[in-house]
Protein backbone atom coordinates (compact mmCIF):
# COMPACT_ATOMS: atom_id res chain seq x y z
CA UNK A 1 0.00 0.00 0.00
CA UNK A 2 1.26 3.40 -0.90
CA UNK A 3 0.05 6.04 1.52
CA UNK A 4 0.10 9.69 0.48
CA UNK A 5 0.40 12.38 3.15
CA UNK A 6 -2.32 15.03 3.16
CA UNK A 7 -1.30 18.37 1.67
CA UNK A 8 -3.14 20.27 4.38
CA UNK A 9 -2.48 18.09 7.48
CA UNK A 10 0.80 16.36 6.60
CA UNK A 11 1.47 12.87 7.90
CA UNK A 12 -1.33 13.14 10.48
CA UNK A 13 -3.88 12.32 7.75
CA UNK A 14 -2.92 9.92 4.99
CA UNK A 15 -4.73 8.93 1.82
CA UNK A 16 -4.72 5.68 -0.08
CA UNK A 17 -6.06 5.58 -3.61
CA UNK A 18 -7.91 2.38 -4.39
CA UNK A 19 -8.09 0.68 -7.77
CA UNK A 20 -11.77 1.59 -8.15
CA UNK A 21 -10.90 5.30 -7.86
CA UNK A 22 -12.12 5.73 -4.29
CA UNK A 23 -9.88 7.21 -1.59
CA UNK A 24 -9.45 5.71 1.89
CA UNK A 25 -8.46 8.03 4.72
CA UNK A 26 -6.12 6.98 7.51
CA UNK A 27 -4.81 8.85 10.54
CA UNK A 28 -1.50 8.36 12.33
CA UNK A 29 -0.83 9.02 15.99
CA UNK A 30 1.40 7.78 18.79
CA UNK A 31 -0.25 5.68 21.49
CA UNK A 32 0.52 5.75 25.22
CA UNK A 33 3.61 3.57 24.69
CA UNK A 34 4.89 6.05 22.08
CA UNK A 35 4.30 3.58 19.25
CA UNK A 36 3.18 4.92 15.89
CA UNK A 37 -0.33 3.73 15.05
CA UNK A 38 -2.32 3.97 11.82
CA UNK A 39 -6.10 3.71 11.88
CA UNK A 40 -8.54 3.71 8.99
CA UNK A 41 -11.27 6.32 9.33
CA UNK A 42 -13.27 5.70 6.17
CA UNK A 43 -13.71 6.17 2.44
CA UNK A 44 -14.44 9.30 0.45
CA UNK A 45 -17.46 7.58 -1.12
CA UNK A 46 -18.97 7.31 2.39
CA UNK A 47 -18.66 11.07 2.95
CA UNK A 48 -15.36 11.15 4.88
CA UNK A 49 -12.94 14.01 4.15
CA UNK A 50 -9.52 15.15 5.39
CA UNK A 51 -10.90 17.70 7.84
CA UNK A 52 -13.12 15.08 9.51
CA UNK A 53 -10.14 12.71 9.81
CA UNK A 54 -8.04 15.43 11.40
CA UNK A 55 -10.80 16.09 13.95
CA UNK A 56 -11.00 12.36 14.77
CA UNK A 57 -7.22 12.25 15.18
CA UNK A 58 -7.34 15.20 17.58
CA UNK A 59 -10.03 13.46 19.65
CA UNK A 60 -7.93 10.28 19.90
CA UNK A 61 -4.73 12.17 20.77
CA UNK A 62 -6.63 14.18 23.39
CA UNK A 63 -8.01 10.99 25.00
CA UNK A 64 -4.51 9.48 25.10
CA UNK A 65 -3.17 12.63 26.78
CA UNK A 66 -5.91 12.40 29.41
CA UNK A 67 -5.05 8.76 30.06
CA UNK A 68 -8.32 7.39 28.63
CA UNK A 69 -8.62 4.49 26.22
CA UNK A 70 -9.40 5.94 22.77
CA UNK A 71 -10.82 2.66 21.45
CA UNK A 72 -13.16 2.05 24.38
CA UNK A 73 -16.23 1.36 22.26
CA UNK A 74 -14.47 -0.48 19.47
CA UNK A 75 -12.87 -3.33 21.38
CA UNK A 76 -14.74 -6.59 21.29
CA UNK A 77 -15.36 -8.03 24.70
CA UNK A 78 -14.94 -11.76 24.84
CA UNK A 79 -17.21 -13.42 27.32
CA UNK A 80 -15.65 -15.80 29.79
CA UNK A 81 -17.66 -18.99 29.87
CA UNK A 82 -17.95 -21.51 32.68
CA UNK A 83 -15.99 -23.95 30.48
CA UNK A 84 -13.05 -21.50 30.22
CA UNK A 85 -12.86 -21.24 33.99
CA UNK A 86 -13.30 -24.99 34.39
CA UNK A 87 -10.34 -25.60 32.06
CA UNK A 88 -8.15 -23.46 34.34
CA UNK A 89 -9.50 -25.33 37.35
CA UNK A 90 -8.88 -28.81 35.90
CA UNK A 91 -5.26 -27.92 35.13
CA UNK A 92 -4.82 -27.04 38.80
CA UNK A 93 -6.78 -30.13 39.94
CA UNK A 94 -4.66 -32.55 37.89
CA UNK A 95 -1.61 -31.40 39.81
CA UNK A 96 -3.19 -31.11 43.25
CA UNK A 97 -6.06 -33.60 43.55
CA UNK A 98 -6.12 -37.36 43.31
CA UNK A 99 -9.80 -37.40 42.34
CA UNK A 100 -9.62 -34.85 39.52
CA UNK A 101 -11.13 -37.37 37.07
CA UNK A 102 -14.28 -37.44 39.21
CA UNK A 103 -14.51 -33.66 38.91
CA UNK A 104 -14.18 -33.98 35.17
CA UNK A 105 -16.96 -36.56 35.03
CA UNK A 106 -19.28 -34.35 37.08
CA UNK A 107 -18.54 -31.38 34.89
CA UNK A 108 -19.24 -33.29 31.68
CA UNK A 109 -22.30 -35.18 32.93
CA UNK A 110 -24.08 -32.92 35.39
CA UNK A 111 -22.94 -29.33 34.95
CA UNK A 112 -23.62 -29.18 31.21
CA UNK A 113 -26.29 -26.50 31.80
CA UNK A 114 -23.46 -24.06 32.52
CA UNK A 115 -20.92 -25.01 29.83
CA UNK A 116 -21.57 -22.11 27.46
CA UNK A 117 -22.96 -19.69 29.99
CA UNK A 118 -21.14 -16.44 30.66
CA UNK A 119 -19.63 -16.55 34.16
CA UNK A 120 -21.10 -13.17 35.03
CA UNK A 121 -24.59 -14.42 34.19
CA UNK A 122 -24.48 -17.43 36.54
CA UNK A 123 -26.33 -16.64 39.75
CA UNK A 124 -26.80 -18.64 42.98
CA UNK A 125 -30.42 -19.29 42.02
CA UNK A 126 -29.13 -21.17 38.94
CA UNK A 127 -27.17 -23.51 41.21
CA UNK A 128 -30.19 -23.91 43.46
CA UNK A 129 -32.41 -24.79 40.48
CA UNK A 130 -29.82 -27.34 39.31
CA UNK A 131 -29.65 -28.78 42.82
CA UNK A 132 -33.44 -29.22 43.01
CA UNK A 133 -33.51 -30.80 39.55
CA UNK A 134 -30.69 -33.26 40.32
CA UNK A 135 -32.05 -34.20 43.76
CA UNK A 136 -35.01 -35.80 42.00
CA UNK A 137 -32.70 -38.18 40.11
CA UNK A 138 -29.46 -38.47 42.13
CA UNK A 139 -28.57 -39.16 45.75
CA UNK A 140 -27.95 -36.36 48.23
CA UNK A 141 -24.22 -37.11 48.44
CA UNK A 142 -23.81 -37.04 44.64
CA UNK A 143 -25.55 -33.68 44.38
CA UNK A 144 -23.47 -32.36 47.27
CA UNK A 145 -20.24 -33.39 45.51
CA UNK A 146 -21.45 -31.96 42.19
CA UNK A 147 -22.10 -28.59 43.81
CA UNK A 148 -18.71 -28.74 45.54
CA UNK A 149 -17.09 -29.00 42.10
CA UNK A 150 -19.16 -26.02 40.95
CA UNK A 151 -18.07 -24.05 44.02
CA UNK A 152 -14.41 -24.93 43.35
CA UNK A 153 -14.76 -23.63 39.84
CA UNK A 154 -16.48 -20.46 41.06
CA UNK A 155 -13.57 -19.89 43.47
CA UNK A 156 -11.28 -19.85 40.45
CA UNK A 157 -13.49 -17.08 39.05
CA UNK A 158 -13.12 -15.06 42.24
CA UNK A 159 -9.34 -15.54 42.31
CA UNK A 160 -8.99 -14.48 38.68
CA UNK A 161 -11.23 -11.48 39.34
CA UNK A 162 -9.16 -10.42 42.34
CA UNK A 163 -5.91 -10.77 40.38
CA UNK A 164 -7.21 -8.60 37.55
CA UNK A 165 -8.71 -5.94 39.81
CA UNK A 166 -6.51 -3.24 41.30
CA UNK A 167 -7.73 -1.44 44.36
CA UNK A 168 -6.86 2.22 44.55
Amino acid sequence: MNYINSRKYGSSVQLYKKLNGDISYYITYKDETNKLKRAKIGDKSKGINEHFCFQKRNEIVHKIQLGEDPLIGKKKKRKTTFTDIYNDYIIWAKGNKKSWFKDEQFFNNHLNNFHDKNVVDIKPKDFEALKQEKLKVLSDRTVEYMLAVAVDVSLVVQIKYLESTTFV
